[in-house]
Order: C-alpha cells, then structure tokens, then sequence
C-alpha cells in the first residue's frame, strides 16, 4: 500500500521505509481537502491585498515591505533563487528524500496554504526516483533550514539539480525522463518549502535509525568482549538490573545475557571479582544512551507531525496569524542528544578495546598478535578509536545553545538544529569504525584465549566476523579490514546475523 501522507501521523520507521527503501508515497483524499481549504484563504487574502508575512509582505527584517498582489508569485521565485545558497557536499539521496518526505507530510496538516501542485509533486519525486541536490551547509535551525528548503525549490521548478539513478543532472531533463512537469511557484509556494524543522528532522531521523543499529552492534561486541577476557556475569544479572527503574538498562543486560547464554563463562571463575567499568556498567552506560535515544525519537516524532510553518492558515474564521512554530529548538535539542548518545557509546567500546590491546587488562598477547614486537597486531587500530572517541566527544558538544543573530537581528535566536543534524550524523558514522574496530580486536582475542564453547549468539556473531575478517598472525594492512568492519555495523548484518540465532534483540 505504500506510506500513506495525512491519514495518519508520520513514524520514523515511515520516513526510513520511504528514504531509504522507496517505499511509494500516497496523499490521502482528506489532506487534499485540507490544503485546497487552507490555500483558498490565502488567495483571499492576495485579492483583499490584506497584510500577510511573507505572502503580501518581504521575509525576515523585510516583513514590514509591502508586496503588492501582482508581485506575489514573483516573490515565490524570487525567494527559491535568493536563498539557494548553500554551501558544502549534498547531502545523501536519503537524507533528501527523507525532507522531502517529512515537508510534504507537515504540508498536508493543512495549516500552510501551499497550493496543492507543491504537495504533488513532492511526492511524484519520491516516487520517480528524482531526488534533489541539496547543499547540507550553511542552516542555522530558526526559520528552518532555508538554504536547503530553496534549493528543493529550486529542483521542483526545474531551475536546480537531482540524481536520478545515481546521476546527477538539471532537474528540468530528469522531469522530462520520467514525464513528469516541474511546478511553478505561486503564493507563498515556496516559503512553504523554506520554512520549517523538516530538514533538521529528516537528517536526524536517518541518524537515529543507523544509532539503533549500532547500539545493539555496540553490545554484541561487548559481549564477544566479555567472554574473550573471561569478564564476571554477575553484572548483568537480572535481579541487579531490575533494581533500577531504566528500561533501557535493563534491555542491555537482557540483551547480553541472552547472547552469551549456555556459555562457558558461568562455569569458569571470572579473572576479577569485579571487572572495570567497560564491562561492569555496561548495562547503565548504555542504558544511558539508550534512553536518550528514545527521548530524541519521540521529540522527532511529535516534531514531523507538527505544524513546523509560517504564517499559519486558521482555516475555520479566515485567518492568518504570525508565528514561530518554525523555530527548530525542540528538535534541536533531540539531535544534540544523539551525538551525546554516540559519545557515551563511544567511549565505553574504546576502553574496551584498549584493555583487549594490553596483556595485563587481558592476560592475552600484547597488542593480540604472537611475536608482538616483530608484529604490531592490532596497536595502531587502538589508537584510531581513540581518535575517532575524541572526535565524537567534540561533536558532542551542543550546537543548541549557541546563537548567532541572522537578518539584521530580526531573528535574534536560533536553534543552530541544522548544524545539530549534521553533528550527530557524523558522530554516527565515526561510531559505526569504533565498533568495528571493537569487533575485529574481540574476535582475535576470543581465537587467543582458546576459548571454544561460547554463548549462542555470541558464537554467531564470532562466525559472521571470521566470514569477512581473517584472524591475524602476522602484520598486515589493516586498513581494509577495518572497513570490512565498520560495514558490518553499517549494514546491520551482523545484528541480522546474531538475532537470526537468539531473536530479536532489545
């Protein structure tokens, strides 16, 4: 049936299905309906020459400028060019079609008078396959993202570029190859398209997805981790966890007993009474970002069902009132909150990494390699975990809070939500080697400990490593097989593999 925009609220699972599976989209006949209201006062108002932002009026420190309705349209397109300067590499096709998703669905609510045309061909977009170049720079999160907005502007009237099918071309020639036309602005089309979180959502939303991903990679490495240095269950018992009151913890600790359940480890006697902290407090150092995780989900979630516009349309007594609902600091804040996730995440998987490198945290072979010395094994890897945690705890640090006034000061606070998107994006990504790297170090060690009889999902997990990864007993470049491993997060595969074996993981 596809993904159905304004019969009912927008999921994250929705917006992943359409971003990136190309699930088809549909408008409901009911949000027809609600945009064709909500558009007829706005021509009201056009032909009345009444005061409306934006629509008979400039934008920003212009909003005292009068606009004069036969200037009105022109403003739309003015507006799609003056603003389409963002800087820096497009954001993925995902990511795009993610926006685009997210603006048509907050369109439909009917509370931004945007004519019909728009919504429709946002959506014969998302299902042709033609998805806009998008610059990811230069959003500060107030009225929105308004470069990116503009630049979507700009590809829907043919004037921009797209891929389609992995090219990237003028948008007016991939219109003309899927026989579609390009829409022309008319008013206020295109500050329907400018204004608003969608951009800042759409990016998040993605990241989040990937976050989940790795989380759950994150303690299927940790639980290879703890069974490669012979680690004290009785951490994770479950009467421990129970006693506090985080849902998240207690799925980490659920989750790794389920993975190394029938293992060895409950007969053998744990090196130390009590293990350090990267093993010891897994469940409340994940149970922390975990329900962080859950928080941002829920904020984005009520965020893309929202009325991110400005001015809003009343439909019921004809009115059109001034707002800031296209303040992005609510999501803003969310976003901020993912990167600070994949710090907590990050710095728990280097430590364990790096007691895996030193023989007395592990009691096995210096750096995990025979012959250390001659051979370097796994020293350098270490150091890139390292490096990449540092990064991730700088890109920790909230953009939320800053504010640079923009527009001759008339918009005096911004939520900077844009530059929060990317950050966490980018502190994903570096997550995904982290973990990889943790994966590739616990497998080694598990082969050098002699350990046979693991934990079900934990041996699964250790088979699927050894598919792509060869054990290491001599020094070699190391490089591809780090990112062999960061794959095997990315991809999910090694989740799909080791759920395959116990179910699905919490």
């Amino acid at each position: 049936m596809g993904v159905v925009i304004g019969l009912k609220d927008l999921t994250c699972k929705d917006v992943v299905a359409v971003a990136r599976f190309n699930e088809k989209v549909l408008l409901d006949q009911s949000a027809e309906d609600r945009i064709l209201a909500s558009r007829a006062v706005v021509d009201k108002y056009v032909k009345e020459s009444k005061i409306a932002y934006g629509i008979t009026t400039g934008v920003g420190k212009l909003c005292n400028t009068i606009v004069s309705p036969e200037q009105a349209a022109q403003l739309q397109t003015n507006l799609s060019m003056s603003h389409s300067c963002g800087i820096g590499e497009p954001l993925s096709e995902e990511e795009a079609r993610a926006i685009m998703l997210i603006r048509a669905n907050i369109l439909s609510l009917g509370y931004s008078g945007v004519s019909l045309p728009v919504v429709k061909t946002l959506i014969s977009m998302l299902n042709a396959g033609i998805n806009p170049v998008l610059p990811k720079n230069g959003g500060v999160g107030s009225s929105g993202s308004l470069s990116i907005g503009a630049h979507l502007a700009l590809a829907m009237t043919g004037k921009g570029e797209v891929f389609l099918k992995g090219e990237r071309m003028l948008s007016d020639r991939a219109f003309m190859l899927c026989g579609l036309e390009p829409v022309t602005l008319q008013t206020k089309d295109c500050l329907c398209l400018i204004n608003g979180t969608h951009s800042m959502c759409g990016i998040g939303i993605l990241a989040l997805q990937d976050l989940y991903t790795a989380v759950k990679t994150a303690e299927i490495a940790a639980a290879l981790s703890l069974e490669a240095m012979t680690g004290n269950v009785a951490a994770f018992d479950i009467r421990i966890n129970e006693a506090k009151k985080h849902q998240g913890q207690r799925n980490v600790a659920l989750n790794v007993l389920r993975m190394i359940e029938n293992s060895e480890l409950y007969n053998l006697k744990p090196r130390s009474v009590q293990d350090a902290y990267s093993l010891r407090c897994l469940p409340q150092i994940h149970g922390g970002a975990r329900e962080t995780m859950m928080f941002s989900q829920s904020i984005l979630e009520r965020e893309i069902n929202s009325v991110s516009d400005n001015p809003l349309i009343l439909v019921d007594d004809e009115t059109i009132l001034s707002c800031g609902n296209f303040h992005g600091q609510i999501p803003a804040i969310a976003l901020d909150n993912i990167a600070i996730a994949c710090a907590t995440i990050a710095k728990i998987s280097e430590r364990r990494i790096s007691r895996l490198v030193d023989p007395q945290s592990s009691g096995l072979p210096a750096f995990l390699v025979k012959n250390s010395g001659l051979n370097s094994g796994y020293m350098i890897p270490q150091y890139i975990s390292a490096s990449l945690t540092s990064e991730i705890k700088l890109l920790a640090n909230p953009a939320s809070v800053d504010s640079i006034p923009t527009s001759g000061g008339q918009e005096d606070i911004v939520s900077n939500g844009t530059i929060a998107a990317n950050k966490a994006r980018e502190a994903v990504d570096n997550l995904q080697i982290i973990i990889g790297i943790e994966l590739m170090c616990a497998a080694q060690a598990l082969e050098l400990s002699g350990r046979k009889n693991l934990g079900a999902g934990t041996a699964a997990a250790y088979k699927l490593i050894r598919q792509y990864i060869e054990s290491l007993d001599n020094d070699r470049i190391i490089e591809p097989d780090i990112n062999t491993a960061a794959k095997l997060v990315s991809s999910g595969e090694l989740v799909d593999a080791t759920e395959k074996v116990i179910g699905a993981l919490d």
